[in-house]
Protein backbone atom coordinates (compact mmCIF):
# COMPACT_ATOMS: atom_id res chain seq x y z
CA UNK A 1 0.00 0.00 0.00
CA UNK A 2 2.73 2.66 0.91
CA UNK A 3 4.04 1.77 -2.36
CA UNK A 4 0.73 3.57 -3.94
CA UNK A 5 1.19 6.96 -2.29
CA UNK A 6 3.71 9.79 -3.38
CA UNK A 7 6.02 11.94 -0.82
CA UNK A 8 3.89 14.39 -1.64
CA UNK A 9 0.40 12.95 -0.89
CA UNK A 10 2.04 11.75 2.87
CA UNK A 11 2.61 15.19 3.24
CA UNK A 12 -0.94 16.53 2.50
CA UNK A 13 -2.35 13.01 4.50
CA UNK A 14 -0.28 14.45 7.76
CA UNK A 15 -1.34 18.14 6.97
CA UNK A 16 -5.18 16.74 7.10
CA UNK A 17 -4.54 14.57 9.85
CA UNK A 18 -2.89 17.71 11.98
CA UNK A 19 -5.78 20.37 10.96
CA UNK A 20 -8.37 17.79 12.69
CA UNK A 21 -6.37 16.32 15.38
CA UNK A 22 -6.27 20.64 15.94
CA UNK A 23 -10.79 20.68 16.25
CA UNK A 24 -11.20 16.99 17.62
CA UNK A 25 -14.08 16.36 20.00
CA UNK A 26 -12.76 15.05 23.17
CA UNK A 27 -14.01 12.11 24.95
CA UNK A 28 -13.32 13.17 28.62
CA UNK A 29 -11.18 11.66 31.13
CA UNK A 30 -12.87 8.75 31.90
CA UNK A 31 -14.36 7.14 28.64
CA UNK A 32 -16.24 3.72 28.57
CA UNK A 33 -13.60 2.08 26.48
CA UNK A 34 -11.05 -0.91 26.93
CA UNK A 35 -8.28 1.63 27.22
CA UNK A 36 -5.58 2.74 29.39
CA UNK A 37 -6.44 4.86 32.68
CA UNK A 38 -4.78 7.78 32.51
CA UNK A 39 -5.43 11.14 34.44
CA UNK A 40 -4.63 13.38 31.98
CA UNK A 41 -4.69 15.10 29.34
CA UNK A 42 -7.98 14.41 27.35
CA UNK A 43 -8.49 11.48 25.38
CA UNK A 44 -9.25 12.33 21.46
CA UNK A 45 -10.09 9.84 18.82
CA UNK A 46 -9.35 9.98 15.44
CA UNK A 47 -11.13 7.86 12.08
CA UNK A 48 -9.35 7.24 8.84
CA UNK A 49 -12.16 9.01 6.71
CA UNK A 50 -9.61 11.24 4.76
CA UNK A 51 -9.47 11.84 0.57
CA UNK A 52 -6.57 13.57 -0.67
CA UNK A 53 -7.50 15.98 -3.20
CA UNK A 54 -10.79 15.65 -2.68
CA UNK A 55 -11.07 12.70 -4.54
CA UNK A 56 -12.11 9.83 -3.87
CA UNK A 57 -8.85 7.92 -2.98
CA UNK A 58 -8.50 7.75 0.34
CA UNK A 59 -5.67 7.60 2.52
CA UNK A 60 -4.46 3.78 3.27
CA UNK A 61 -4.50 2.60 6.43
CA UNK A 62 -1.05 1.60 6.88
CA UNK A 63 0.04 5.26 6.09
CA UNK A 64 -2.90 6.79 8.38
CA UNK A 65 -1.05 4.44 11.02
CA UNK A 66 2.07 5.71 10.39
CA UNK A 67 1.60 9.42 10.87
CA UNK A 68 0.26 8.42 13.81
CA UNK A 69 3.03 7.18 14.83
CA UNK A 70 4.95 9.04 13.38
CA UNK A 71 3.34 12.04 15.83
CA UNK A 72 3.98 10.15 19.17
CA UNK A 73 7.84 10.13 18.19
CA UNK A 74 7.98 13.60 17.76
CA UNK A 75 6.26 14.21 21.22
CA UNK A 76 3.18 15.57 19.65
CA UNK A 77 0.71 13.15 21.14
CA UNK A 78 0.42 10.08 23.10
CA UNK A 79 -0.99 6.91 21.73
CA UNK A 80 -3.62 5.27 23.98
CA UNK A 81 -4.56 2.91 21.08
CA UNK A 82 -4.54 2.37 17.95
CA UNK A 83 -6.93 -0.11 16.18
CA UNK A 84 -7.00 -1.22 12.98
CA UNK A 85 -10.48 -3.78 12.59
CA UNK A 86 -14.04 -3.10 13.83
CA UNK A 87 -13.61 -0.19 16.38
CA UNK A 88 -16.66 -1.34 18.02
CA UNK A 89 -15.19 -4.12 20.08
CA UNK A 90 -13.32 -1.39 21.44
CA UNK A 91 -16.13 -0.28 23.49
CA UNK A 92 -17.53 -1.79 26.70
CA UNK A 93 -21.10 -0.21 26.21
CA UNK A 94 -22.61 -0.95 22.70
CA UNK A 95 -25.08 1.91 23.24
CA UNK A 96 -22.19 4.19 22.86
CA UNK A 97 -21.12 3.23 19.16
CA UNK A 98 -23.75 5.42 17.88
CA UNK A 99 -22.63 8.41 20.18
CA UNK A 100 -18.72 7.77 18.50
CA UNK A 101 -20.14 8.28 15.23
CA UNK A 102 -22.78 10.95 15.88
CA UNK A 103 -20.21 14.03 14.54
CA UNK A 104 -19.60 12.02 11.52
CA UNK A 105 -23.43 11.16 10.45
CA UNK A 106 -23.74 14.96 10.76
CA UNK A 107 -21.75 16.04 8.88
CA UNK A 108 -22.98 13.63 6.41
CA UNK A 109 -25.98 11.68 6.54
CA UNK A 110 -25.42 9.72 3.57
CA UNK A 111 -22.04 8.04 5.66
CA UNK A 112 -21.67 4.35 5.48
CA UNK A 113 -21.51 3.69 9.40
CA UNK A 114 -20.81 0.46 9.20
CA UNK A 115 -17.50 0.57 6.48
CA UNK A 116 -16.69 3.73 8.73
CA UNK A 117 -16.59 1.66 11.56
CA UNK A 118 -14.60 -0.71 10.18
CA UNK A 119 -11.68 1.71 9.45
CA UNK A 120 -8.23 2.40 10.74
CA UNK A 121 -8.85 4.52 14.54
CA UNK A 122 -6.36 6.25 16.94
CA UNK A 123 -7.28 7.08 20.53
CA UNK A 124 -4.73 9.24 21.87
CA UNK A 125 -3.67 12.69 23.85
CA UNK A 126 -2.17 15.64 22.97
CA UNK A 127 1.07 16.06 24.58
CA UNK A 128 2.28 19.16 23.86
CA UNK A 129 -0.50 21.90 22.23
CA UNK A 130 2.19 24.24 21.23
CA UNK A 131 4.48 21.87 19.77
CA UNK A 132 1.22 21.08 17.93
CA UNK A 133 0.47 24.30 16.39
CA UNK A 134 4.00 24.90 15.63
CA UNK A 135 3.51 21.49 13.46
CA UNK A 136 0.84 22.76 11.68
CA UNK A 137 2.22 26.12 11.14
CA UNK A 138 5.42 23.87 9.72
CA UNK A 139 2.59 22.14 7.10
CA UNK A 140 1.00 25.35 6.27
CA UNK A 141 4.24 26.51 4.72
CA UNK A 142 4.58 23.18 2.72
CA UNK A 143 0.99 24.00 1.91
CA UNK A 144 1.86 27.16 0.17
CA UNK A 145 5.18 26.91 -1.22
CA UNK A 146 3.71 23.88 -2.90
CA UNK A 147 0.47 25.05 -3.99
CA UNK A 148 -0.61 24.44 -7.31
CA UNK A 149 -2.27 27.88 -9.08
CA UNK A 150 -5.58 26.80 -11.38
CA UNK A 151 -3.97 27.13 -14.58
CA UNK A 152 -1.26 24.14 -13.52
CA UNK A 153 -3.32 21.45 -12.26
CA UNK A 154 -4.05 18.43 -13.81
CA UNK A 155 -7.47 17.67 -15.72
CA UNK A 156 -8.84 16.48 -18.76
CA UNK A 157 -11.32 18.37 -20.37
CA UNK A 158 -13.89 15.59 -22.85
CA UNK A 159 -16.09 18.04 -24.11
CA UNK A 160 -12.76 19.94 -25.80
CA UNK A 161 -11.13 16.66 -25.59
CA UNK A 162 -7.73 18.92 -23.93
CA UNK A 163 -5.32 17.60 -21.63
CA UNK A 164 -4.31 20.79 -18.77
CA UNK A 165 -0.84 19.95 -17.50
CA UNK A 166 2.14 21.89 -16.07
CA UNK A 167 -0.04 25.24 -17.54
CA UNK A 168 -0.05 23.93 -20.59
CA UNK A 169 -3.95 23.24 -22.76
CA UNK A 170 -2.60 19.79 -24.51
CA UNK A 171 -5.18 19.16 -27.54
CA UNK A 172 -5.78 15.48 -27.46
CA UNK A 173 -8.41 14.78 -30.28
CA UNK A 174 -10.04 17.22 -33.01
CA UNK A 175 -13.20 15.54 -33.75
CA UNK A 176 -13.10 13.32 -30.05
CA UNK A 177 -13.41 10.29 -31.91
CA UNK A 178 -9.83 8.86 -31.36
CA UNK A 179 -8.39 6.23 -29.07
CA UNK A 180 -6.28 9.04 -26.86
CA UNK A 181 -9.31 10.20 -26.41
CA UNK A 182 -11.19 7.90 -24.81
CA UNK A 183 -8.43 6.23 -22.72
CA UNK A 184 -8.20 9.41 -20.83
CA UNK A 185 -12.19 9.55 -20.75
CA UNK A 186 -11.37 6.39 -19.05
CA UNK A 187 -8.11 6.95 -17.04
CA UNK A 188 -9.52 10.51 -15.40
CA UNK A 189 -12.37 8.70 -13.90
CA UNK A 190 -9.82 7.72 -11.13
CA UNK A 191 -6.41 8.93 -11.83
CA UNK A 192 -5.00 6.83 -8.69
CA UNK A 193 -5.97 4.28 -10.09
CA UNK A 194 -3.78 1.28 -11.87
CA UNK A 195 -6.25 -0.22 -14.54
CA UNK A 196 -6.19 -3.28 -15.86
CA UNK A 197 -6.84 -3.90 -19.98
CA UNK A 198 -10.14 -5.44 -18.70
CA UNK A 199 -11.04 -3.10 -16.64
CA UNK A 200 -10.01 -0.19 -19.82
CA UNK A 201 -12.19 -2.39 -22.40
CA UNK A 202 -15.14 -2.84 -20.00
CA UNK A 203 -15.56 1.23 -19.65
CA UNK A 204 -14.16 1.61 -23.50
CA UNK A 205 -17.26 -0.19 -24.64
CA UNK A 206 -19.26 2.73 -23.37
CA UNK A 207 -17.24 5.34 -26.24
CA UNK A 208 -16.52 3.40 -29.19
CA UNK A 209 -19.18 0.97 -29.77
CA UNK A 210 -17.46 -0.23 -33.47
CA UNK A 211 -14.94 -2.11 -31.51
CA UNK A 212 -15.75 -5.70 -30.85
CA UNK A 213 -12.94 -7.61 -28.87
CA UNK A 214 -10.64 -6.73 -26.28
CA UNK A 215 -7.60 -5.75 -28.35
CA UNK A 216 -4.96 -4.45 -25.37
CA UNK A 217 -3.13 -2.82 -28.34
CA UNK A 218 -4.98 -0.52 -29.08
CA UNK A 219 -4.95 0.60 -25.07
CA UNK A 220 -0.94 0.35 -25.56
CA UNK A 221 -0.83 2.09 -28.95
CA UNK A 222 -3.05 5.01 -27.75
CA UNK A 223 -0.96 5.34 -24.67
CA UNK A 224 2.17 5.57 -26.31
CA UNK A 225 0.65 8.42 -28.67
CA UNK A 226 -0.55 10.53 -25.81
CA UNK A 227 2.91 10.37 -24.47
CA UNK A 228 4.48 11.61 -27.60
CA UNK A 229 2.10 14.61 -27.71
CA UNK A 230 2.85 15.33 -23.71
CA UNK A 231 6.69 15.05 -24.59
CA UNK A 232 6.64 17.60 -27.61
CA UNK A 233 5.02 20.05 -25.35
CA UNK A 234 6.09 19.89 -22.26
CA UNK A 235 9.47 17.28 -22.42
CA UNK A 236 8.08 14.81 -19.97
CA UNK A 237 8.15 11.39 -21.68
CA UNK A 238 6.16 9.43 -19.56
CA UNK A 239 3.04 10.98 -18.47
CA UNK A 240 1.45 7.82 -18.69
CA UNK A 241 2.89 4.32 -17.74
CA UNK A 242 1.19 1.35 -19.62
CA UNK A 243 2.65 -2.22 -20.36
CA UNK A 244 0.61 -5.13 -21.80
CA UNK A 245 -1.44 -5.77 -18.71
CA UNK A 246 -1.78 -2.41 -16.96
CA UNK A 247 -1.88 1.60 -18.11
CA UNK A 248 -1.89 4.51 -15.63
CA UNK A 249 -1.26 8.54 -14.51
CA UNK A 250 2.37 8.52 -13.83
CA UNK A 251 1.95 8.52 -9.68
CA UNK A 252 4.47 11.61 -10.26
CA UNK A 253 2.44 13.88 -11.91
CA UNK A 254 -0.41 13.56 -9.55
Amino acid sequence: MLSCITISEIKQATNLILEKIRNLKMLGKNPDLDLEDDESPELHYLINSFNLNGSDYKIPRAVFSEIIKSLETKGLIKIDHLCDRDVTSYFKNPELVYEFVADFVREDPKVNVKELMKDCVAFFRVSSSVALEREIGRFKLFEVTNKQTDDEKLSFDANESALFFKGKRIEISRNKRSDSHYLLIILFKDTHKVWSMDEIWDEWRNYDTESRDNDWHKFYNACRLINTKIATETKIKKFLTCSSTEIRINKEYL
